[in-house]
């Protein structure tokens, strides 16, 4: 009976890691089988790629950060189609992660790699920042505020921030250059929307008046000025 040395690449799923699995055997009579942690090679980070677009971690793979990421491309691109921005399909995404696992076993050496940073590395200079510039992840209101620019696909990107952060504005914010107003979510003091507008302007004007009436009756600490902006 012929004397066999098998090793085989394994995920082991408690320790989130590529392993080895080494097994001698003697016909059917197994002599010796122990597992070890993978060695880094281009078969354990295609298993350990695998796994990342399996599990979509909140770790490298964060789901709601690749789709954010992607609406921003999507909008920028429709902008400004000279400036020939690639499409991030689940090509490129694959392709990112395979990258990033590369010389790696383990979501632990993964920690602190982001998915997003590899897949703004294929852009090129000028992409990169006409997206930072027209596209931005954040910006400053009025009060001084920072706040999340949030964007969906098929949606307008929109932000949410308390109605007096927006006073003084005497226009809806917009993005691209001007070209893309943003989507406004004015929030009462609990936090709440007492409003969503795409028009800063109109609002003040026609709807601020009533809201205004039962904001102070609500929250009468509150500064509820007749003319915010």
């Amino acid at each position: 009976m012929p004397f066999r040395k098998n090793t085989e690449l394994i995920w082991n799923e408690r320790a989130e890691r590529v392993e080895e699995s080494r097994r001698s055997s003697y016909g059917q009579i197994t002599l010796e089988e122990k597992t070890i942690p993978a060695r880094p090679s281009q078969e354990a980070a295609r298993m350990l790629a695998s796994m990342v677009l399996s599990k979509q971690s909140s770790g490298i793979y964060d789901p709601a950060a690749i789709s954010n990421f992607r609406a921003r491309i999507a909008l920028v691109s429709q902008c400004y189609q000279s400036a020939k921005f690639p499409e991030i399909a689940e090509l490129e995404i694959r392709d990112a992660v395979e990258h990033l696992c590369e010389g790696r076993r383990s979501l632990e050496e993964l920690a602190h790699a982001s998915l997003v940073v590899a897949l703004l590395s294929t852009l090129t200079e000028r992409q990169r920042l006409l997206l930072e510039r027209e596209a931005p992840e954040r910006i400053k209101l009025k009060s001084g505020r920072t706040v999340r620019v949030c964007y969906e696909s098929g949606k307008p990107p929109w932000i949410e921030s308390r109605l007096q952060d927006f006073f003084g504005m005497q226009a809806t914010p917009a993005i691209c250059g001007g070209k893309v107003p943003l989507t406004i979510h004015l929030l009462a003091p609990n936090g709440r929307a007492v409003q969503v507008t795409r028009d800063l302007v109109g609002f003040w004007e026609r709807h601020y008046p009533s809201i205004r009436k039962e904001l102070q009756r609500r929250y009468p600490k509150h500064a509820w000025p007749e003319k915010p902006s």
